[in-house]
């Protein structure tokens, strides 16, 4: 009976989380879909009502709709408009700005006729034929090759619509870039209009300019940064073919060495043939403090405090120190990375690490040094390798045990996202294997295994754009007994990062002194909806699952404990901050009703 009690309380917990998403969320939604009253058939725009119109197009209702929702958006943002006292401006206004409209779909022959009664203008729209590309010509350099169709995507018969012919513009534009070494790129358009057969002649010229290649490479404006390390982040070198693209490019590459505040290209003239470039460089200050504060039920307030030196050595190399505080952890940790280590596409990271932990499972006394090399085979992928030795003091049950473990891990990510800290769409995954050795005892061999995925959709069509996330995770620890794998190098599942509402390490089976066992494998998923109402403020429900098993195999499901809540976001121009409300729907014995999380960033 207690089970269905529990149960039963869940269901009513997810029940009303879903009504308070229902009127916070959809409900609007559904409000602003629902429109605003019609006059004589057509839609009379809430945008403006000081003045309210109606337009009516004959036999083209498709046309007309746009023209309302154009002048709606028009009448909204445009001062010219606010500042209209009479409806006689306002009509003005209006037929200006239709006029411009109507053209730009191509119907140069358009009539408008306004009527101004009982405060409200109508206007009349007999729209005429749509002008159509009768030739379509290309004033073009003779050493320079033209665009192919499948670039320009216009052609003769098609509609003269301002839109498409812009497209094909800057699309001729990025060809010419692409395929051409032009020292500049001036590509602009002609139409001539011809209203007697409602056809036009569009026309595309580029302006002759010598094709050359890049010249000499040059910094100015820095004394810290060897001008070496700054070349490996060029997207191009002495003599290959010129394209402005690639300076652009590079500029965004050395801004993100964290190393300066500008990086500005200024090409040269000419010189046999080539360009000479000089990047204009302003550093940034190198060494920076930084502190963090979070908070959740089980560890309290968690306090950090960083030093970073962002040049060390001159070359980018990144010196950072951590001090971290909770009520059942304290921690020191010092990090030095070196970009480019061998490579350009490879960087070297060594850690150093002093920390205590004190949780339900165990106590632990931990010092370790780590190196890692981390090699980009793509954007978007990447592997790891290293070694790791840390020593450590573990207390399960009331004698200690000490390690000397040397570990070797070995991982693969790859990663679609399109924000690392607020991800709306793509997906991500990681796998990685560790295997573990004890020098104090070569007999004690283990190795532990992960892999997690997470993805995201975004309706971005909706007004609030709701994202839906997923991530999943499991883990298996092979080569030897639970008893043997020291306590802290086990899987637990629960609290902040893992099944949001239950104690930390919670989920799992006991030991005989009733304290978390931890496992030889787990499993793990989270569910988030996020909504988002303005710039700033955001809503999401979640609901988290897990275990940690003493086999071998996970079971995906089985025997999972399920957490589910409610979070607020405000989100800044770096990461948005994250207050959640969890509870527990399989609740136990010394289980809390609710649990909060405060931190920066998603919760994955």
């Amino acid at each position: 009976m207690g089970r269905k009690r529990e149960v039963a309380l869940g269901v009513k917990i997810i029940g009303w989380m879903v009504c308070c998403y229902v009127c916070a969320v959809v409900a609007p939604v559904a409000f602003a879909a629902a429109g605003t009253p019609t006059i004589a058939g057509n839609t009379l725009l809430g945008v403006g009502v000081k003045h309210p119109f109606v337009i009516f197009v004959a036999n083209n209702p498709a046309l007309q709709k746009s023209v309302e929702a154009m002048l709606a958006e028009q009448r909204a943002t445009d001062g010219k408009y606010q500042r209209a006292s009479t409806l006689r401006t306002s009509s003005k206004y209006d037929q200006d700005v239709i006029r411009t409209y109507l053209r730009s779909q191509g119907y140069y022959a358009a009539q408008i006729e306004s009527t101004l009664n009982e405060g409200q203008i109508g206007h009349q729209i007999y729209s005429g034929e749509r002008f159509n590309i009768a030739q379509l010509h290309f004033d073009w350099p003779n050493e320079i090759s033209q665009p192919p169709a499948s670039i320009v995507k216009l052609s003769s018969g098609d509609p003269l619509v301002a839109e498409r012919v812009l497209d094909s513009l800057s699309a001729i534009k990025r060809w010419v870039a692409d395929e051409h070494c032009l020292r500049t790129i001036d590509v602009t358009y002609e139409a001539i209009v011809n209203y007697p057969t409602n056809t036009a002649k569009l026309t595309f010229r580029l302006k002759p300019s010598p094709q050359v290649v890049f010249g000499q490479i040059s910094y100015e404006g820095h004394s810290s940064i060897e001008n070496s390390y700054l070349d490996g982040y060029l997207n191009f070198k002495e003599g290959e073919c010129f394209k402005p693209r690639l300076l652009d490019s590079t500029r965004l590459s050395l801004l993100q060495t964290n190393l300066l505040a500008n990086a500005d290209p200024m090409p040269g003239d000419i010189v046999e043939g080539a360009v000479p470039v000089r990047f204009r460089l302003t550093e940034r200050k190198q060494r920076s403090i930084s502190g963090s504060v979070g908070y959740d039920a089980d560890v309290k307030t968690k306090f950090s405090l960083g030093w970073e030196h962002r040049n060390m050595f001159g070359r980018g190399e990144q010196l950072s120190t951590e001090l971290t505080y909770s009520s059942i952890s304290q921690g020191l940790e010092a990090t030095l990375t070196v970009p480019h280590f061998y490579s350009t596409q490879q960087r070297l990271t060594l850690t150093g690490n002093i920390a205590q932990e004190t949780t339900d499972a165990y106590d632990v006394y931990i010092g370790e040094a780590g190196a890692n090399l981390k090699r980009d085979l793509t954007d978007k992928l990447s592997v790891n390798g290293g070694a790791n030795l840390k020593f450590s003091r573990v207390k399960e049950f009331e004698s200690p045990e000490d390690y000397a473990l040397l570990s070797f891990p070995v991982s693969i990510d790859y990663s679609d996202r399109n924000d690392p800290l607020n991800p709306t769409r793509g997906w991500a995954t990681g796998l990685q294997v560790e295997p573990f050795v004890d020098l104090y005892q070569t007999s004690r061999r283990f190795t532990r295994s992960t892999i997690a995925a997470s993805t995201y959709y975004t309706w971005e069509k909706l007004s609030i754009k709701p994202t839906f996330a997923v991530r999943m995770a499991t883990g298996v620890i092979d080569d030897s007994p639970l008893a043997d794998v020291p306590a802290d190098e086990r899987f637990y599942v629960g609290g902040g990062g893992s099944v949001r509402g239950y104690r930390y390490q919670s989920i799992g089976e006991t030991n005989s002194e009733g304290n978390p066992a931890g496992g030889l494998s787990f499993s793990e998923v989270s569910f988030e909806l996020r909504s988002r109402f303005t710039n700033s403020i955001g809503v999401t429900l979640f609901m988290d699952g897990g275990y940690a098993y003493p086999t071998k195999t996970p079971k995906i499901g089985d025997e999972f404990l399920w957490g589910a809540g409610i979070g607020l976001r405000y989100h800044t121009s770096f990461a948005p901050f994250r207050f959640d409300i969890a509870t527990p729907l399989d609740k136990r014995e010394g289980d809390r009703d609710i649990q909060l999380y405060i931190a920066i960033g998603q919760s994955f």
